[in-house]
């Protein structure tokens, strides 16, 4: 039997390899369609085997977003009950089967965070940009960020705890999975961080969640919002996504594309701002609002901090009219 994390990577695999062999056979020869049939059906095949074989069946990884060291949370798996226990231990099984190191480390991963949030009102779950591998203290606009959620939320008489989701680790397989992720050929990255909350509301009835994301990591917050519109204490706060992102009208998620004193560039699709800020990089003159994507490249408005009035008014508002 396959698990359902091996499902997900096989449809995903099969879609992908179905794709290309559509693509080779379009650009072929006419006179050679058999040909062309039986090579590009080789090729596919022998894709979607490198596909399957580079796609890991593990879980990722999370970290407590309140500290300054990169550690995971482990708060031992003393003093839980023995309900909490059996459903991490039968939902890992669910989604990794037999791969034992995976079903194991996302068990752990469960009961800990159970463990950790076990006093909490409120998780901010944090899905950084790039390609999934860096963290919140990495980010310089989004550290301030939690910390101003972190701080309003304790006006209001609220505990709160700041998670890491580190959906990727860094290595060109890491990627792949990324890429395929965000075009939506790889469902288990949102499949799994739907599996965690679920987990967590479940077991933790007062708790809520803000499943929060800036640039590319709002990719999996929206998908991951979307499956859990029907669970009013899940929340999503999404800054800057990418302009091929079709986020919902949803009440209980605020998206924004501007962040407070400038209009994000790259969220909006402004190719001519973007073009334009990267030809007076070239020439040594600094682009008058902060931003960038993929590290190197200038993206005017693609920088968002708790420092902008606008931006911070903004969340803020949101915070008190669903946190309060």
């Amino acid at each position: 039997m396959f698990s359902e994390a091996q499902k997900l990577n096989l449809i995903s695999c099969l879609v992908i390899s179905f794709g290309i062999t559509l693509v080779l056979l379009t650009v072929g020869p006419v006179e050679a369609t058999s040909f062309n049939l039986i090579a590009c059906s080789a090729v596919s095949f022998s894709l979607l085997f490198v596909l399957l074989a580079l796609t890991p069946l593990e879980p990722s990884m999370h970290y407590s977003a309140s500290q300054e060291a990169d550690h995971h949370l482990a708060t031992g798996l003393n003093d839980v009950p023995e309900r909490v226990m059996q459903d991490a231990w039968h939902e890992a099984k669910r989604l990794y089967g037999s791969k034992a190191g995976a079903v194991k480390g996302f068990a752990c991963q469960l009961i800990e965070t159970y463990k950790a949030a076990s006093q909490i009102d409120t998780i901010i779950l944090f899905n950084p940009g790039g390609f999934g591998w860096s963290l919140a203290r990495d980010s310089p606009g989004w550290k301030t960020v939690i910390a101003g959620i972190m701080q309003e939320l304790s006006t209001l008489q609220q505990k709160v705890l700041a998670i890491d989701y580190r959906r990727t680790r860094p290595s060109p397989v890491g990627v792949i999975n990324e890429l395929t992720a965000f075009w939506g050929l790889n469902p288990l990255k949102s499949r799994e961080l739907v599996l965690r909350i679920e987990f967590l509301t479940r077991h933790l009835p007062e708790v809520r969640v803000i499943i929060a994301g800036e640039s590319s990591g709002c990719n999996i917050v929206e998908r991951t919002i979307r499956k859990l519109k029907d669970n009013n204490r899940v929340y999503a706060i999404q800054t800057g996504p990418l302009p091929l992102q079709r986020c919902i009208n949803f009440e209980r998620s605020l998206v924004t594309r501007h962040n407070g004193r400038h209009s994000d560039c790259l969220s909006t699709g402004n190719i001519f701002a973007l073009i334009w800020a990267n030809l007076k990089a070239l020439i040594g003159i600094e682009q008058e609002h902060p931003g960038r994507f993929l590290l190197r490249f200038g993206a005017p408005g693609h920088h968002y901090s708790w420092e902008y009035e606008g931006f911070r008014d903004k969340v803020t508002g949101f915070l008190k009219r669903h946190l309060s």
